[in-house]
């Protein structure tokens, strides 16, 4: 038995004996994965290199091994930017095409090949399976029925399932029935807390089928045993119910003077709402203990829309323009085999005067889930990984082994902070840093830095557009924690201020130069527009440079605001400094500010918490 460990090489012992011997690795100290081939040759892999061969003298594009699998004379190699195929009879790499095309950028967490010679790998973005007699890689993920991306390991039954661990839960992969020229199908089950796996957090390329044909997946309190042939209960439709009914994030109750319903949701016919009202409906498939495996999907009947599938229990809707309106939502059990389905449709009359604006419609669906995605930086993965399960309460933790990964991971994700080291091969903290700040696209995303030398502190120090905090090591970490909390404080204190604030001052507001340019040019183009009553999004988006994806995105990162919401409060904003001045004609202040007198009074309200009569009165 052979047992890799991170710093201190390799050690091997016979099954039964507990003393072990020690295998020097040289410099060679992080110890990856470690694989036996056919011919009995043994591979390591370690977070640097493998055996002796590097990205520096083969094709591999990462010295970071992450796993190993082999196939008859061919291994594969698993790293943080791809798979590559060694031929271990001819002594060179002979990586298909096809792997190198599809999986280029994919950071692969497990490697096996199961009992039909298909190769499957575990990635951060979902398992892909190379099936060489089809010279074709495919792709299983959340739409083929589970709910996380993030495959931490595989292994196969005694039935030819795969059973992957994931960062939410167990899935059973199986392959669908095909013809031999069909592409591959899957059909996917996920498994919960609520199915016995409590509160597990899953290792990668942890796990392994025992001779009675146990499967065994690793967690980092100890380990699940998944028994293959054990029945599962069969789940049965439901019947889509909507249960709750929140306008403008306000619960509402059936009274007879409330104006939106004046019975249960679950029975009204009708809602009604005024144009720029946010509403928000929670559902329910009215089947209990399944809530994670069924998935909502929405559509407008009126307009025609495809079914927009929704990631939590709740639609939320915002902007509708006057009319009417028939909001159909169905839901979907993941995983059987079946697909139960069920449609409930609930009105929705839209009322506003029409000598007021007709707003931009803005359709969103919100994530329920508030919880901060932080990315960690590091090359060593003990570090990585400690940090990784210190702070994972907390956050949702991404990682990242350099600045060349943390990128892609940036590109695929909504990151909300960085804590990144320094020293790192390929591209160091500093250039990653230097990265986010001067790219648009991530520049509102705060950096920590993890120095190990005062000479780098000097360096960060320098910096104009540095990291927003940095730690010296060895650092104690309820000291990063408390580094990554004043931040996010400080973020939201920027967020409540531009509310409360009568002037919004870019310096304040952002954590970099090109941010802080961003909101000046966004700031001036709505002043520029004040008086404009039609002034829109896309007018804003198109004056900006940016799509409407990238503006929404970027406004809510700074802000916490829409861009529509955004234009409302500079708007506001300015007929609160008019009224202040002493201007006491209501309609032509709201007039100056694009807006009706109604819809003024409204949104001052809204935001001041008065009407701009009370106001002038208590001003007097």
């Amino acid at each position: 038995m052979w047992i890799g460990s991170g710093k201190l090489g390799v050690a091997f012992a016979s099954l039964g004996n507990t003393l072990f011997n020690m295998v020097s690795t040289g410099e060679n100290e992080d110890v990856s994965c470690i694989l036996e081939d056919n011919s009995g040759n043994l591979w390591m892999g370690f977070d640097g290199s493998v055996s002796n061969i590097t990205n520096y003298n083969s094709e591999m594009r990462s010295n970071s091994i992450l796993s190993f699998a082999v196939d008859n004379d061919k291994l594969f190699v698993g790293t943080s930017s791809g798979c590559y195929v060694y031929d271990i009879t001819n002594h060179k790499f002979a990586t298909p095409k096809v792997i190198l095309d599809k999986l280029a950028d994919e950071f692969i967490t497990s490697l096996i090949v199961d009992g039909r010679g298909l190769v499957w790998m575990g990635t951060r973005n979902g398992a892909f399976v190379y099936a060489s007699q089809k010279n074709a890689v495919y792709k299983a993920s959340v739409g083929d029925g589970y709910t996380n991306n993030y495959i931490r390991s595989l292994v196969e039954d005694e039935n030819q399932n795969i059973w992957a661990s994931s960062d939410n839960g167990i899935i059973k992969i199986s392959i669908l029935p095909q013809n031999q020229e069909e592409e591959l199908r899957f059909q996917c089950f996920s498994y919960f807390a609520d199915d016995g796996l409590g509160d597990a957090h899953y290792f990668n390329n942890a796990s392994c089928r025992t001779k009675s044909g146990l499967c065994l997946i690793g967690d980092f309190k100890g380990y699940t045993e998944i028994y293959p042939n054990k029945v599962i209960p069969e789940i049965h439709s439901g019947k889509t119910m909507f249960t709750t009914l929140y306008i403008n994030e306000v619960l509402q109750s059936p009274t007879e003077d409330n104006p939106y319903i004046q019975e249960n949701i679950s029975v009204a016919t009708e809602i009604k709402i005024n144009h720029d009202d946010n509403i928000t409906l929670f559902l329910s498939s009215m089947i209990p203990g399944s809530s994670q495996r069924i998935k909502f999907m929405y559509c407008i009947k009126e307009r025609k829309d495809e079914w927009v599938r929704i990631p939590d229990d709740y639609v939320s809707l915002h902007g509708l323009s006057s009319g009417h309106y028939t909001l159909e939502v169905r839901y979907e059990i993941q995983g059987v085999k079946y697909s139960a389905t069920d449609t409930e449709e609930k009105p929705v009359t839209n009322s506003q005067d029409l000598v007021e604006e007709v707003e931009e419609e803005e359709i969103t669906v919100k994530s329920k889930d508030n919880k901060i995605t932080l990315l960690i930086v590091e090359d060593n993965a003990d570090s990585r990984g400690f940090l990784e399960r210190s702070l994972n309460d907390i956050y949702n933790v991404l990682t990242a082994e350099d600045g060349k990964d943390a990128i892609s991971v940036l590109r695929q994700n909504d990151v909300n902070i960085v804590v990144s080291d320094i020293m790192m091969p390929r591209m160091n903290g500093l250039e990653l840093c230097n990265f986010i700040k001067k790219d648009i696209q991530f520049s509102h995303i705060p950096v920590v830095l993890l120095s190990a030398k005062s000479t780098e502190e000097n360096i960060i120090t320098g910096l104009r557009d540095g990291p927003d905090d940095y730690i010296t090591k060895p650092y104690s970490l309820n000291i990063l924690k408390l580094k990554i909390e004043r931040i996010l404080g400080r973020i939201r204190q920027n967020r409540a201020d531009i509310i409360t604030n009568i002037k919004v001052e870019p310096s304040k507001i952002t954590v970099s130069s090109l941010d802080e340019e961003f909101i000046q040019k966004t700031n001036q183009i709505i002043e520029d527009n004040m008086q404009d009553a039609n002034f829109s999004v896309v007018q804003l988006s198109s004056e900006i440079g940016m799509t409407r994806g990238n503006l929404y995105k970027k406004l809510m990162a700074i802000s916490g605001l829409s861009p529509l919401e955004y234009i409302r409060t500079i708007r506001i904003k300015r007929g609160y400094s008019l009224l202040q001045q002493g201007k006491t004609n209501v309609s032509e202040v709201a007039y100056s500010v694009g807006y009706s007198s109604k819809q003024f009074s409204r949104y001052f309200k809204m935001q001041y918490g008065c009407l701009p009569s009370d106001f002038i009165k208590d001003a007097k």
